[in-house]
C-alpha cells in the first residue's frame, strides 16, 4: 500500500513502480529479480492510497532467505522516491521455510568432556539431556516433543511434562531409572541403542517431526545393567601350572572393559592378582595374562596344597558411563600338582615269538598294568623319558609326535645299514639288549658300544581306548 496525504502521482513517467528481488542464503548480499507478477487493485484504492497485490510462493525459490520490492513514486507536491535522483523505498520480507533447529548437549564425563555418544549411558545414575532450541520467529514451547526409536520399530515418545527444564532457548530431560533424582522429572525409555528425534513447530507452522526425513537424529545408547558371573565349582582340578579363563557374560550392550580377580589358597586371605613378565620379572605368584578385559591367571603349582580348596573372586566393569559393575562371582577348584603313577606287568617286556625276556627279536610286547592320573598326561614327553632308558644312557636319539596309552609304537631301527620294524605295545624304564640282526644271522647279545650306533624315530601307528 501507498499512502500520501498530498496524493500519489497515478499517469506518466512519476507514476509508481513495483521492482521485486529476492536473496539466496547462499549469496545473500547481492539481490536477484524475481519473477513476481504485483497487480494493482483499482477497487480499493483512492487518490491518497494505492493498494497492491501479489503472491509469493517461497519454495519456488531454492534458499529463500529474503524476499524485497523496489517502490518507486511521486506524490502531488513532487516528493518522491526512486525519481529525480532519489533511491527508491525498499520493502523487505524476511524468509522463514525451515523448521526449529535442534541442538544436542551430551552429558559430561568426570573431566568435564562430553561423553561421546558411542558410550552407554547407564541410567542407574541421573544424565541430563540437553536440547538447544533455535529459529528465527520462535516456536511453540508446548508443542515440542522427543521420540526415542529403535531400528527394531520400537518408539518412545516424551512430552513436555516430561521435561525437566522448558524455555525459550530449549528444555532438559533427566534419564534416569525411577527415583533415582530425588523426586525430580526423569524419563527412562529402557536400555538399548536409541536413535532421538526432536518434534518442534515454529511460529510460521514450520514443523519438524519424527517421520521427518531429513530431522537431525542423535544417538544415545543406555545400558544399566552389570555383566554377571556365575559362581561355580569347577568340576575337574587345573593343573599346576596351567592357565584359567574367567566366564563373563557381558550382555549385549556395552562392551567389556575391566576383569579383577581375587585368588584365596585354601583357607587364607584374598589376594588381588596383577600382571606379570615371566621374561622380566621372577613371577612366584599367580598372575594374570593378556589384556583387559579378556585376561587368564595362570597358576603356580608350588603355591598350591593337592588337597585344599582354592576359590577365585572375579568382578567385572563394563565400559558404560559410570560403569556397570557385577557381583562378584567365586569359583572353587583344587589343583593336581601330583605326577601319574605308573605299574608296568613282571616281566615289563617278552619277546611275541619265543616269550622270552632277557633277549628280545623283532617283536616286543609290553604291558601297562595301571596308569593313574587326575589330569590328561603329556605321553609324548613321558614315553621320550622312557625310551631313553629303554637302552640305557640316553644313547639312542627317539622322535615322537603324539602318544596316549596304552598304545601300539612303531620302532623303526638302523644298524649297519639294516632296516627292520619292531612292534612295542609300551614301554619300561628297565635296561634290555636287542637283537636287531635279520634272522638268517646267528642271533647275538647287543653290547652297548654297538647300541651306540643305532638311532631310533618313534612315531604313533595305532591307539586303542
Amino acid at each position: 500500500m501507498l499512502d500520501d496525504p498530498s496524493g500519489i502521482v497515478e499517469h506518466g513517467e512519476y507514476q509508481p513502480l513495483n521492482i521485486p528481488f529476492w536473496f539466496s542464503s547462499d549469496d545473500p548480499q547481492n539481490p536477484k529479480p524475481a519473477d513476481v507478477e504485483i497487480t494493482y487493485d483499482p477497487s480499493s484504492s483512492t487518490y491518497f492510497k494505492k493498494f497492491y497485490n501479489f503472491t509469493l510462493n517461497t519454495q519456488s525459490f531454492e534458499n529463500m532467505l529474503e524476499f524485497a520490492i523496489h517502490v518507486s513514486a511521486m506524490d502531488g507536491q513532487g516528493n518522491s522516491h526512486g525519481y529525480e535522483g532519489e533511491d527508491p523505498y525498499i520493502i523487505s520480507y524476511h524468509v522463514d521455510n525451515d523448521y526449529p533447529r535442534v541442538e544436542y548437549i551430551p552429558p559430561k564425563d568426570n573431566e568435564g568432556n562430553p561423553i561421546p555418544d558411542t558410550t552407554y549411558l547407564n541410567a542407574n545414575f541421573n544424565h541430563t539431556l540437553t536440547f538447544n532450541i533455535f529459529d528465527d520467529v520462535g516456536d511453540v514451547i508446548e508443542s515440542r516433543g522427543v521420540v526415542f526409536s529403535q531400528l527394531s520399530g520400537e518408539t518412545v515418545p516424551f512430552i513436555p511434562e516430561d521435561f525437566a527444564v522448558n524455555n525459550n532457548a530449549g528444555f532438559q530431560l533427566n534419564l534416569c531409572v525411577e527415583n533415582c533424582t530425588g523426586g525430580r522429572d526423569v524419563i527412562y525409555p529402557d536400555d538399548g541403542d536409541w536413535q532421538v528425534v526432536v518434534t518442534a513447530i515454529d511460529n510460521l507452522g514450520n514443523e519438524v517431526t519424527a517421520s521427518t526425513t531429513d530431522a537431525p537424529r542423535f544417538n544415545i545408547r543406555i545400558d544399566s545393567e552389570p555383566p554377571t558371573i556365575e559362581s561355580e565349582e569347577l568340576g575337574s582340578r587345573l593343573g599346576g601350572n596351567s592357565t584359567w579363563t574367567p566366564v563373563v557374560n557381558w550382555g549385549n550392550l556395552s562392551p567389556g572393559s575391566e576383569v579383577a580377580v581375587e585368588l584365596r589358597i585354601g583357607e587364607g586371605t584374598w589376594t588381588t592378582l596383577q600382571a606379570c613378565d615371566p621374561d622380566e620379572e621372577d613371577c612366584l605368584f599367580p598372575y594374570l595374562l593378556g589384556q583387559q578385559p579378556n585376561v587368564r591367571v595362570q597358576l603356580i603349582s608350588n603355591v598350591f596344597q593337592y588337597g585344599d580348596k582354592n576359590t577365585f573372586r572375579v568382578t567385572a566393569s563394563d565400559s558404560a558411563f559410570p560403569p556397570n559393575r557385577s557381583v562378584p562371582g567365586n569359583i572353587g577348584f583344587y589343583v593336581d600338582n601330583k605326577g601319574p603313577e605308573v605299574k608296568m606287568s613282571v616281566p615289563w617286556v617278552r619277546d611275541t615269538t619265543s616269550e622270552g625276556s632277557r633277549v628280545l627279536g623283532l617283536h616286543l610286547t609290553s604291558v601297562l598294568i595301571r596308569l593313574k592320573m587326575i589330569l590328561g598326561l603329556n605321553m609324548s614327553r613321558f614315553i621320550k623319558k622312557v625310551m631313553t632308558k629303554l637302552l640305557s644312557r640316553r644313547l639312542i636319539s627317539i622322535l615322537i609326535t603324539h602318544s596316549l596309552c596304552p598304545l601300539t609304537l612303531s620302532i623303526r631301527a638302523k644298524f649297519y645299514c639294516k632296516k627292520v620294524l619292531l612292534k612295542l605295545d609300551c614301554t619300561s624304564l628297565q635296561e634290555i639288549y636287542m637283537d636287531l640282526k635279520p634272522p638268517l644271522h646267528q642271533i647275538t647279545y647287543l653290547s652297548i658300544e654297538k647300541v651306540r650306533r643305532c638311532r631310533l624315530e618313534v612315531t604313533r601307528t595305532h591307539t586303542t581306548i
